[in-house]
């Protein structure tokens, strides 16, 4: 098996089954029944996707699914991390259950590992949509060309932080389950770890001409918020742990903490209780390193007194 595409899901029948639909269409225009399998997850649903999965996968015998049920709910990252286990493929690509691939981005992808194995992750543009088809203001790298970022630090840095986005990253598996297993790993982006760890050791495709569409359901949707750290110390933590020197990983977090000063700062600007229990969460947690942890404290110090300063000013 070439590709397994993972489908972590929890209560989104009505999306998983057109998305099942879509990806079965691809694998039949593209002859990829013995190239291409699907391995869902059900995250103990507690609507319809049980008897919508059983259904789809009666009727479409020609299509390879493999579909478990879990007992109870194993939480966002556990549930993504089961459908890695079970995949034997040379690649994986990840799927949100209400986020759509075209063909072309899927022939894209198999082109690519079929024909360059330096290749080891592909990282796709995105254009965000709403639950009725139409697009939405939200996109990233759509007006950007492809790129290949060379095996390295460097590409983490400068791409890694897109496998924010897990719809469409595709990552060469082998060794890819035990090094988050073994390195204890425990974070609701995987997918950076994962994405992160394949870019340290192989190229990594940039593919903006075939967008992800990722349905924006609003926050007040998701099973998930953004806490008391604006989820920043996952994100940390999964460049914790990284296979490289420990000054590379310092560096790592760096980066990922400017990148993220957009939320640093709206937590700054939200109220002064708001801010600093983010910073007590990072500053005094056990994800961000030595460094790393020096950097934040003053950036986070130039916030406070930029906004006082903001304050007297007025």
């Amino acid at each position: 098996m070439v590709l397994s595409i993972l489908l972590p899901t929890y209560n989104r029948s009505k999306d998983l089954n057109k998305n099942l639909k879509n990806i079965s269409d691809q694998i039949r225009s593209l002859d990829l029944y013995n190239k291409v399998e699907i391995i869902i997850s059900n995250n103990c649903s507690t609507d319809d996707t049980a008897i919508v999965c059983s259904k789809y996968i009666e009727s479409n015998r020609d299509i390879r699914i493999q579909y478990y049920l879990q007992e109870k709910n194993l939480g966002i990252e556990l549930n993504s991390i089961f459908t890695l286990s079970k995949s034997t493929a040379e690649y994986i690509l990840f799927l949100g259950d209400d986020d759509f691939f075209s063909i072309e981005y899927l022939y894209c992808v198999m082109d690519t590992i079929c024909s360059n194995k330096q290749i080891g992750c592909i990282i796709s543009s995105w254009q965000g949509i709403y639950s009725d088809g139409s697009l939405a203001s939200a996109k990233r790298d759509i007006e950007l060309p492809n790129r290949v970022f060379k095996a390295g630090v460097k590409a983490v840095i400068e791409t890694g932080w897109r496998a924010h986005q897990l719809s469409g990253v595709v990552i060469k598996r082998e060794g890819l389950y035990e090094t988050y297993i073994s390195q204890k790993v425990h974070t609701i982006y995987p997918h950076i770890y994962l994405a992160s760890v394949a870019m340290l050791r192989y190229d990594t495709l940039l593919c903006t001409k075939y967008p992800i569409l990722v349905t924006q359901p609003g926050q007040e949707c998701k099973d998930w918020n953004y806490g008391k750290d604006g989820l920043i110390n996952y994100k940390l933590e999964g460049y914790k742990c990284l296979p490289t020197n420990y000054l590379n990983r310092n560096w790592i977090q760096i980066v990922c903490i400017m990148r993220e000063r957009n939320m640093i700062t709206k937590y700054a600007n939200s109220s002064m209780k708001d801010y600093v229990v983010l910073v007590k969460e990072i500053l005094f947690g056990e994800h961000i390193l030595l460094f790393a942890r020096f950097f934040f404290l003053l950036y986070s110090l130039y916030l406070i007194f930029r906004g006082v300063f903001r304050i007297i000013k007025r």
